[in-house]
């Protein structure tokens, strides 16, 4: 595997430092170590030239096994290593041929760090999950694969991207392979076009070649897979493969690896198998922060703000994290082309963002807060009977028949559902789901309640 001439030099410095301190004899380095670089890297060998034949009989014996040692402590697998002189690099550097290419427009977003993921109670477990498979040095227990899951722009690519750049900050050499599951995809059918147009199978080979060098998958939302049998197929050869040699995967998707529809039982087995963690939508805290985060980054200083704007976007839109930030930019492009103003106040951030106040109103017509509101005026209920845990058979009936709605009407996962219900987890909203479901099938009066609070609902 190659890799850019900086990440050599940034790897042979670390190597030598180590090298000078464990030597204790600068005479013995700046004699045989000076001037000494590596010129590739290549199935498991370094090639590292040196400034002297001398050099190269003395380090290949007499301190073979120290550098050996040091460069296996480092890049955490073996390798030989071979000095060479200058003149000796082409007879013996053989030229890698050049093999097929895959996922050529896909690359890990370097902007997207853990220094600049705001953490909460909301998102607190996925990101402690994300330090743990990006750790050089892996404790005993490590989540294989890690599932992120949440309503869109909550932050799961920010984290996929985040453990992909730590992971390269630790060693560069690592192969790691950031796509959507979009991208797999459209790869996929490019190789069957392919075979369907040389008669030959080849490519495919080539694919799952090229994943054995990948040490680490990181693909995005996972759920794009739907229906696409053929193509689950091949992910789960390059998923078990991956899994079984120990090589880490980190999924993301927008729900639970069990409310994944028309994906392979096999694939969601072993899904939910590994660490399955949810993102919420931040809390007002957490929004605040991350508002003050976006102003500072475009270099603009937040004291020129009120304190009652960041208040103001933490409320309104705390449940989106990439509408958030689009908010932002609004208000600063408003206040700096539009209106400039030297200190922006509650009602510069109200006039700056009106295009997206008015647009959520309209999205919230029908909500959770709706539907709850409805079904417990429908059963003569109050809305705290019905979120509550209470369990009469009216009340469950009605509280099943709220969740039933939420996840037909409103298309959000079995946690977010949860939520509402006083936490309640995705299993329980997942079975009471399923029984509304199966009972408008059987029961016509069930039937009739379900079209009837639908009307209510428009």
């Amino acid at each position: 595997m190659k890799a850019a001439v900086q990440e050599f030099t940034q790897l042979w410095n670390r190597i030598l430092n180590e090298i000078k301190i464990q030597l204790n004899d600068n005479r013995i380095f700046n004699t045989f170590f000076s001037d000494s670089e590596i010129n590739n890297i290549d199935n498991n060998t370094l090639y590292v030239v040196v400034n002297s034949r001398l050099a190269k009989q003395v380090l290949s014996t007499d301190y073979y096994a120290l550098i050996s040692k040091i460069v296996e402590n480092i890049l955490e697998s073996n390798y030989t290593v071979s000095f060479l002189l200058k003149d000796e690099i082409n007879k013996e550097i053989k030229v890698e041929e050049t093999k097929p290419s895959f996922f050529n427009e896909f690359y890990i977003k370097k902007e997207m760090t853990f220094d600049n993921f705001v953490v909460g109670d909301s998102n607190r477990e996925a990101h402690q999950a994300s330090l743990i498979v990006s750790s050089p040095k892996p404790s005993n227990w490590n989540p294989n694969p890690l599932f992120l899951y949440s309503d869109s722009g909550l932050g799961k690519t920010h984290l996929l991207n985040a453990i992909g750049n730590r992971i390269k900050e630790n060693n560069s050499l690592k192969n790691v392979l950031y796509t959507t599951a979009e991208g797999f995809f459209n790869e996929y059918v490019r190789i069957v076009q392919g075979a369907v147009q040389t008669g030959s199978s080849s490519r495919s080979q080539e694919l799952l070649e090229y994943f054995r060098n990948v040490d680490v998958l990181l693909i995005d939302d996972i759920q794009f897979f739907t229906k696409k049998k053929n193509c689950q197929e091949m992910f789960f050869t390059i998923f078990s493969s991956m899994i079984n040699n120990g090589k880490q995967v980190v999924i993301t998707s927008d729900r639970h690896p069990n409310e994944l529809k028309d994906i392979e039982n096999r694939l969601i087995t072993r899904f939910a198998g590994g660490l399955p963690i949810s993102i919420n939508p931040p809390d007002i805290d957490t929004s605040k922060e991350i508002t003050k985060m976006y102003i500072s980054a475009s270099g603009m200083d937040i004291n020129r703000i009120d304190p009652e704007v960041f208040s103001f976007f933490a409320e309104k839109f705390s449940k989106n994290i990439r509408e958030l930030k689009g908010a932002v930019n609004k208000l600063l492009f408003y206040t700096i082309n539009i209106k400039k103003v030297d200190r922006i106040s509650l009602s510069n951030a109200i006039e700056a963002v009106s295009d997206f106040l008015k647009a959520n109103e309209s999205n919230k017509k029908l909500s959770e807060i709706k539907i709850i509101d409805v079904v417990s005026n429908y059963y003569s209920l109050t809305p705290s009977q019905l979120t509550g845990n209470m369990r009469t058979s009216q009340i469950a009936l009605a509280r099943h028949i709220a969740m039933y709605l939420m996840r037909e009407l409103l298309d959000i996962s079995f946690d977010k559902i949860g939520e509402s219900f006083g936490g309640k987890d995705h299993s329980t909203v997942m079975s009471a789901c399923k029984n509304v479901e199966k009972g408008v099938k059987t029961n016509p009066s069930l039937e009739s309640v379900i079209k009837e609070l639908k009307e209510k609902l428009k």
